[in-house]
Formats: structure tokens, sequence, C-alpha cells
């Protein structure tokens, strides 16, 4: 309180303070660059985004934060996905990412918990290249080639 004010402003500005991964801006480099971040989360632990993690999940204000800061992570994401439906796209890919960081580390799911990063990227991979990739029309209930 002495410092920041309020709960909720010390969560603001630790979001604030957080280096967002970069995602270029290339179909193709964006892929790479979330993979290799999510590769990095599996084998080090992200202590310091542990314990906002921890805390978003319990805390309404630390919620509002971290939404803040996977709002930046999501935009750019979608700005390297050439779909209709980047948008959507960059928010399953950022629910993937903080449901893998939260099952290894949190919860310590047992297979994930000590699964090789490595094995885990191969599996990811052709997730995350298909959803960063061109697509026709979105699937829908007129759209059977999907």
């Amino acid at each position: 309180m002495h410092y920041f004010g309020s709960k909720k402003e010390l969560f603001r500005r630790v979001i604030d303070s957080a280096p967002v991964p970069e995602v270029s801006a290339e179909p193709g480099q964006a892929a790479e660059q979330i993979l290799n971040g999510i590769e990095s989360r599996l084998g080090n632990e992200p202590t310091a985004s542990l314990t906002l993690l921890r805390s978003m999940l319990t805390n309404p204000d630390a919620a509002d934060a971290a939404s803040t800061g996977i709002a930046r992570y999501q935009s750019q994401i979608a700005q390297a996905v050439p779909a209709d439906d980047a948008a959507l796209r960059a928010a399953i890919i950022s629910a993937i990412t903080l449901g893998i960081t939260v099952s290894r580390h949190l919860v310590q799911s047992d297979d994930l918990a000590s699964a090789d990063p490595e094995h885990v990227i191969r599996l990811l991979r052709p997730v995350i290249d298909s959803l960063t990739a061109h697509s026709g029309p979105p699937c829908g209930p007129s759209n059977t080639g999907c």
C-alpha cells in the first residue's frame, strides 16, 4: 500500500514492466518465436510470472492487470496471422501458452511436468504452425470443406 496504493496498481506495474515476447509479423517466424517462448517457459521455471499467474487465478485485480499483458501479446500474434480470424487464433495460441505454463509449473501435471521440452515442442509445432498459417474462409455450418 505504501509504494503502490493498492494491489491492483502493484499488479498493473508488474505487467507494465514485464517484457512482452516479440513476435515477428512474418507467419513462419512468428510460429518459431512462439514455440521458442513456450520451450523457454518449459525449460526454465518463470518464477516472476508464476507469482502473477498464481495471483490472477484468485485475485480479480491481478486478473485485470494480467489481461492487459495478455492482450498485448495476442495483438502481436494477430498481426502476424494472415487470416480473417487472426484475433481468435491469437487468443487460442495465448491460451495454449498459458495452459502449458500453469499445468507444468503450478498444477504440476505429471506427464507435462516431467516431459522433455523438445518433445512438447515437437507435438505443438503442427498446432502452432496451422494457427499462424494463411487459411481460407472460416469454418462454419455453410463451409463443409473444413
